[in-house]
């Protein structure tokens, strides 16, 4: 039987047809361009341990590029969003039956109790006002003893060094953008809090999310952090040189360019990167 890892293809990741010769195209080629969570997906996989009898929801699918992979490796996988797109996803003939998006808002879910065996929920908590309206309703649908992976950056914390002690390439940014350079960590924090859309007005770090699960009966089974750290550093670098060039909170990196050197550097790091976060939790009930 083959592992996983050899029934994803992580080189094309998240692809989905759409119809659209150019798209179809580069999407078969590239796959999704989510440059930072297609570093972590092979470790988010792997956290989620799909097997072929899981039914999975994906809890916050985006564009449901997580969703179709997971369906590759599970009985069936469903995706829930608010964003009304997703209704317009194509659903591959070879997942058919497999793979199903809902357009749904969170608080209520249109499922039955224990129905699903894990649950992801990527870049998700930090965005809702009330976690704990949300994370009932999933422990409503998912199985005693299930298992819960939430994704959850913690911010580009191997900056944070780098602008406390005004390190040398830092003044350098300083001095080419006197205008956009923010005043301190805490300020850039604040800055991409607000362009993620973190109602939290900050980044949940490690603490902040076991609080969060322990006080809504989730028990830890692990925790980890994902891509390499010298690729997450170089994806936070690039990241503020980016936001001081255009001034954009949440700027586009692009993906061609940078994806297949940081795949390979990540993979090769043993040293992971702070600011990524996997968490993984099991239903207590």
């Amino acid at each position: 039987m083959l592992s996983i890892d050899n029934k994803i293809n992580y080189k094309n990741f998240g692809y989905i047809p759409e119809g659209r010769l150019l798209k179809d195209i580069y999407g078969k080629l590239f796959g999704h361009p989510n440059l930072f969570k297609r570093l972590q997906a092979p470790d988010v996989i792997r956290a989620l341990a799909p097997g072929l009898e899981d039914v999975i929801l994906d809890f916050g699918c985006g564009s449901g590029y997580m969703t179709v992979e997971l369906a590759k490796v599970s009985k069936k996988t469903i995706g829930i969003d608010i964003n009304a797109n997703i209704g317009n996803i194509r659903i591959p003939k070879s997942l058919d039956g497999q793979l199903e998006y809902v357009i749904s808002r969170g608080e209520n879910l249109p499922f039955e109790e224990n129905q699903f065996d894990k649950v992801l929920l990527s870049e998700v908590i930090a965005t809702i006002e009330e976690p704990d309206k949300f994370l009932a309703e999933i422990k409503r649908v998912l199985k005693p003893g299930g298992i819960l992976v939430v994704c959850n950056g913690t911010g580009p914390v191997t900056l944070e060094e780098s602008f406390n002690n005004e390190h040398e390439s830092y003044r350098a940014y300083r001095k080419k953008y006197p205008e956009t350079m923010p005043a301190s960590f805490t300020d850039y924090k604040k800055i991409l809090s607000r362009g993620f859309g973190n109602l939290y007005k900050d980044f949940y770090k490690l603490d902040d999310i076991q609080h969060i699960m322990k006080d809504n009966d989730f028990i830890e089974v692990d925790h980890l952090y994902s891509p390499g750290k010298k690729a997450g550093h170089l994806l936070a670098i690039q990241q503020l040189e980016s936001f001081l060039s255009e001034q954009q909170a949440n700027p586009r990196i692009e993906f061609i360019k940078k994806y297949r050197s940081l795949f390979k550097l990540s993979q090769n790091d043993n040293n992971k990167y702070p600011g990524g976060l996997i968490y993984v939790a099991k239903n207590s009930k």
